[in-house]
């Protein structure tokens, strides 16, 4: 953000806090890619590294709420805006700046999180067409079930005799 001196304890959390969001955002850009080209390798990768950010938020959300205090009275249920609307300058414009910051980064970043699970559901479907079809072109017996998708009801014998 800027290199102005922390005027509350909480102002470098709310900086580490942004730094997070805007790293998660980055790498749900990078999801939204491995999804477009199925990329499974690199979808448990960021799975992985996402994992790993969404724990230092956890982390960083307790640490904040550790802080929230205003002239000395403690209150780990108050909101960023609440405790600037409560502290005097320069504290109040430091933190109504990174609340602001930060509520923008939350929104966009359920945004974006909303249209990865929905590019992943849609994948899901898509890779369970092409398994359906895969096991109608290798079923012996071709019976089909109530939902009109072919299934192997019956086990299919093949012998071959290699005597003759």
């Amino acid at each position: 953000m800027t290199t102005e001196r922390p005027a509350h304890p909480v102002v470098p959390v709310l900086d580490e806090m942004i730094d997070a969001h805007e790293q998660l955002l980055m790498l749900f850009e990078e999801h939204k890619t491995a999804i477009r080209f199925a990329n499974g390798a690199a979808l448990d990768e960021l799975g992985q590294r996402e994992q790993a950010i969404f724990e230092r938020i956890g982390t960083l959300d307790a640490r904040r709420r550790s802080l929230m205090s205003v002239r000395g009275k403690s209150d780990p249920a108050m909101t960023v805006t609440q405790l600037s609307a409560a502290s005097p300058e320069p504290a109040r414009t430091q933190l109504a700046e990174r609340a602001r910051k930060l509520r923008e980064l939350i929104a966009r970043a359920q945004s974006a999180h909303v249209a990865i699970k929905a590019a992943s559901e849609s994948l899901l479907m898509h890779l369970r067409g092409v398994v359906q079809q895969v096991g109608a072109r290798l079923s012996h017996a071709g019976t089909y079930g109530r939902d009109g998708a072919v299934r192997n009801t019956s086990q299919v014998m093949t012998g071959l005799d290699v005597q003759s």
